[in-house]
């Protein structure tokens, strides 16, 4: 069972540790993937075992607030909530006149405010402060010493709580005693409050610069309107998208958005299918076309049969796979979460040893030691470290679905720019997977034109279940012919068809057919099918009781982008081949076609699996491109599977890619987005560990025989605030990403 569990409470990457490592002790649990963006964890586990209700409560017990939503509930898009607005304005209000206070030689205007007032006014307006704004540092806290579990939230906590019981301890006893006069005592109030103030500030700037990284899933979200005209008989009726069900008739106005996947069955259209294929221009639709949820129809009226429902339209599993895939991690953010929930106890000794440095070995006043360890508490917090990676991931997929491109996770997005290899299935992969008719080649003294020959052969195929008889329709839909009624029919299996049309009985078959038959075919007719003798075009014959008619030339083409596609693949350096179970002239054919050298063809889907293994041991990370019910296990065994929404439904779920669009060029683009998100990842974990590397040290405050600076309170609190919003607004540069 899955279930999507809703987090409050969590700041950085060791909340995310914490969390995963204390649920996946719980009996029953089969995997856990804890979202920091979306403030979300995606759980799976055995219901037999372990109920939903005992995962929150465990995550309850870490500190934080969980309520249980099931996994198609949108994903909240507001994280930073108006609290946390409200607690930062909350405490710049207080702050402001606070470093009014602290800094009486810059703010000469308040030199009349004795020093006892002035630090009294600081200690009450820092408390509040902290008692307000800063609750979150004090549950921080809590934990540490309590529970013995340390994050971000611990180290800022007992950093500003240090300054603040220092500061209000030395306050406190030079009023009792007065052997030091107060203006030469050094307090870090304004510290205390700046950090909680700085800290709150960016928080608040990261939760709105992160919302922007989940625009993909609310544009699609969007897509999805409330209700639509509901027919009943000639009566409109405005009735809820999720009360439609299959076999229901709705009426789309001009300029309405489709508001379920069905079928039209009359009116006349242009429809913007550009989200869901990147089509730019409209696309006609009458009678027997599909439209798709969430497009936008064009200047006509259409009448369409809901052929799913709003719970499992096309949109709906798109919102799903983006939903999953924003929750899951790629390696590389595995580590870092790692690296992190290591980092936080690190930092704590870190401080401790510098504190204790300047104050027993150097022998420094406690008021030196203490400004080193806060600023080292503050600086060092892994807030950049645990960001940089799931920025960059839910931006570049967010990017990558709004191209019609899906990953399944950021494991499929990290794993495309470690392919070396693509193996591609033919049938349907690289051909259109169905014949089309490409050609009408007349016999001598045919009484009729080419259009007229193609509606009789339409008509007669309308009667037929075989693959061919959709070539047909086609071809007469596209020239808007109307099908002649059928007055007797035949069907003859693995040979052709009879039927009456007219008051005439024709023909419609191969050649061994018609000799069957008694029918004499032309030899004029023979001589002009030379050039399609090949083994990969169908020939079928149309003939009357008086002679043959024509012939039919059907082919199942190479899709036009194809060739650019392997091409492109082959110039990069990557290996390249044809897996196809098809027969080998067939497959031959369309690897020459194509310029690739490696095929293997005749292959079962056992066979497959072994060529994906022999490929993996020659070339390493091997990737396998299928859309067929054949494809699943080979799909599924590759180090990526990748598969095409028009696929069948069983391919689409063994593939960790999904490609929406019907271009081949999609998966050129997807590679293209994959490098390029991982490249956005490998800047955010350099400038974060860089950031770390250079300012500890500054804060520590040993370089300053070499450095006449060094970092306060206030200014790491900055600096950590500056180097979290650095990371996140490098990962949004891939929402202008351009292929």
């Amino acid at each position: 069972m899955k279930n999507t569990i809703s987090i409050e409470g969590m700041h950085c990457a060791s909340c995310v540790g914490r969390i995963e490592k204390a649920v996946s002790a719980l009996p029953g649990l089969k995997k856990i993937n804890v979202d920091l963006l979306g403030k979300t964890a995606q759980v799976e586990f055995d219901e037999n075992i372990l109920e939903v209700s005992t995962l929150s409560h465990e995550i309850q017990k870490l500190g934080f607030s969980s309520s249980v939503t099931p996994i198609e509930t949108a994903v909240h898009l507001n994280p930073q909530g108006g609290h946390l607005k409200i607690s930062l304005v909350f405490s710049f209000i207080f702050f402001i006149p606070l470093m009014l206070l602290a800094m009486p030689d810059i703010f000469h205007g308040l030199d009349f405010i004795d020093f006892k007032i002035r630090f009294l006014i600081q200690f009450v307006l820092c408390t509040l402060i902290l008692l307000i704004s800063g609750k979150r540092f004090l549950g921080g806290l809590f934990r540490f010493f309590f529970r013995l579990q340390a994050d971000m939230d611990s180290l800022i906590g007992l950093g500003v709580f240090s300054a603040y019981l220092y500061s209000s301890t030395v306050f406190f006893q030079s009023l009792r005693h007065p052997a030091v006069p107060l203006h030469a005592l050094s307090l870090y109030f304004e510290s205390a409050a700046g950090v909680t103030c700085f800290v709150l500030l960016g928080t608040y700037l990261e939760s709105l610069a992160k919302a922007k990284t989940q625009t993909a899933l609310l544009k699609l979200s969007q897509l999805q309107i409330p209700q639509a005209r509901l027919l009943q008989g000639d009566r409109e009726q405005w009735v809820a998208v999720e009360e439609l069900r299959v076999g229901d008739e709705v009426l789309i106005k001009p300029g309405e958005t489709i508001p379920a996947d069905g079928e039209v069955i009359k009116g006349l259209s242009e429809v913007d299918e550009s989200m869901r294929s990147g089509e730019p221009l409209p696309l006609e639709k009458t009678k027997g076309d599909k439209v798709w949820v969430g497009c936008r129809n064009g200047n006509g009226f259409l009448r369409i049969k809901i052929l799913k429902v709003a719970s499992e339209s096309s949109l709906s599993q798109m919102m799903a796979w983006v939903k999953e895939a924003f929750a899951s991690k790629a390696p590389v953010a595995k580590l870092a979460d790692k690296v992190s929930a290591i980092f936080v106890p690190l930092v704590l000794f870190l401080a401790l040893t510098v504190f204790s440095t300047w104050y027993w070995f150097f022998h420094k006043p406690l008021s030196v030691a203490l400004l080193h360890f806060v600023s080292i508490l503050v600086v060092a917090c892994p807030c950049a470290l645990g960001l940089a990676t799931p920025t960059a991931l839910v931006v570049g997929m967010g990017r990558a679905a709004l191209a019609g491109i899906l990953f399944k996770s950021g494991q499929a997005l990290e794993s495309l720019s470690k392919i070396n290899a693509f193996l591609f299935d033919k049938t349907g992969t690289l051909t259109q997977g169905h014949p089309l008719l490409q050609k009408v080649i007349l016999a001598p003294a045919c009484p009729w034109d080419r259009d007229k020959l193609v509606q009789i052969a339409a008509s007669i195929e309308q009667a037929s279940e075989h693959r061919l008889a959709e070539a047909f329709g086609q071809a007469a839909q596209q020239k808007k012919m109307d099908l002649l009624p059928l007055e007797q029919f035949r069907s003859f299996p693995g040979k052709g068809l009879m039927a009456a049309l007219e008051g005439e009985n024709f023909y419609l078959g191969n050649e061994a057919f018609l000799i069957e038959q008694g029918l004499e075919i032309s030899l004029l007719l023979k001589d002009q099918l030379k050039d399609f003798s090949d083994s990969s075009s169908i020939c079928l014959y149309l003939a009357s009781s008086k002679g043959s008619l024509a012939v039919f030339i059907l082919q199942d083409l190479v899709k036009k982008d194809a060739r650019l596609l392997l091409q492109s693949l082959i110039l990069k350096n990557y290996e390249v081949g044809i897996l196809s179970g098809d027969r080998l002239e067939n497959t031959k054919e369309v690897a020459v076609d194509l310029g690739v050298t490696q095929v293997y063809a005749g292959q079962k889907p056992e066979d497959k699996l072994h060529i994906i293994q022999q490929w993996k041991k020659s070339y390493g990370w091997v990737a396998m491109v299928g859309d067929g019910l054949n494809d699943a296990p080979a799909l599924a065994a590759s180090d990526l599977g990748i598969s095409f929404s028009s696929g069948t439904e069983i391919a689409r779920e063994a593939a960790e890619v999904v490609l929406i669009r019907p271009s081949m060029m999609a998966l050129w683009e997807a590679i293209l987005f994959s490098k390029k998100t991982l490249q956005v990842i490998r800047q955010n974990l350099f400038w974060a560990f860089i950031y770390n590397l250079l300012l500890i040290p500054l804060a520590s405050g040993f370089l300053d025989c070499w450095i006449p600076f060094h970092l306060t309170p206030m200014g790491a609190s900055l600096a950590m605030v500056f180097s979290s919003l650095s990371v996140v607004l490098n990962s949004l540069r891939l929402r202008k990403m351009k292929i």
